[in-house]
């Protein structure tokens, strides 16, 4: 068990402290490995691995780098899973979507995050939320980066915020497109947590 929280306790300190990256010859690329969920509402049994988890894939465009903490619980809370997504077009990590509530997210200001719940072309028919790293809507994190918290991917809180408040949330602003949403971090508001099945990262 000291062992294990030794692990977690090591990942967590290379997310948030200032590290080389290393480089890969060939992007690290992870396969969807189901279809995805339907909206809230919709009478379909979701297919999963056998052991209940889904590899949420990732679509990194180049010259982006970031750290994206995934977390199983709420106010980044849990079990946590880090992707970092280096320069070169590729990332290192995965995330299993069926344990997906809150987020950490660092990196240079212009960085763009969107969670999807739709794999297909038409993904923003479906739940979806963009996270953008905005000048004046970012903290510093201890390793100098910018950053922004999500305590839950279904409402609106600071982007410093450490936890959700129940009584007072809101959803976050509705976009009909990504190209078209404004502030740092807007998309179609639904059921998102645990139902994130693609993320997009790219920079403005």
């Amino acid at each position: 068990m000291r062992k294990e929280l030794k692990v977690l306790a090591a990942k967590v300190r290379d997310a948030i402290a200032e590290a080389e990256t290393p480089v890969y010859e060939e992007p690290v690329k992870h396969t969807l490995v189901v279809p995805p969920q339907p909206e809230k509402g919709d009478k379909v049994t979701v297919g999963q691995t056998p052991m209940g988890r889904y590899i949420v894939q990732v679509v990194v465009a180049p010259k982006v780098r970031c750290d994206i903490l995934a977390y199983a619980g709420l106010h980044c809370g849990g079990q946590m899973h880090l992707v970092r997504v280096l320069p070169h077009g590729g990332f290192e990590g995965k995330i299993d979507g069926n344990e997906f509530q809150s987020l950490f997210l660092a990196g240079p200001h212009g960085t763009r995050v969107t969670l999807a719940t739709g794999t297909g072309d038409d993904w923003e028919a479906y739940t979806w939320r963009t996270i953008k790293l905005v000048p004046g809507k970012t903290f510093t994190a201890k390793n100098g980066k910018q950053a922004v918290r999500v305590p839950d991917l279904d409402t609106l809180e600071r982007p410093d915020a450490f936890r959700a408040d129940p009584n007072a949330s809101v959803n976050y602003p509705h976009a009909e497109t990504r190209d078209k949403g404004e502030g740092w971090t807007f998309g179609r508001p639904g059921h998102l947590k645990n139902r994130v099945r693609v993320i997009y990262v790219d920079k403005e």
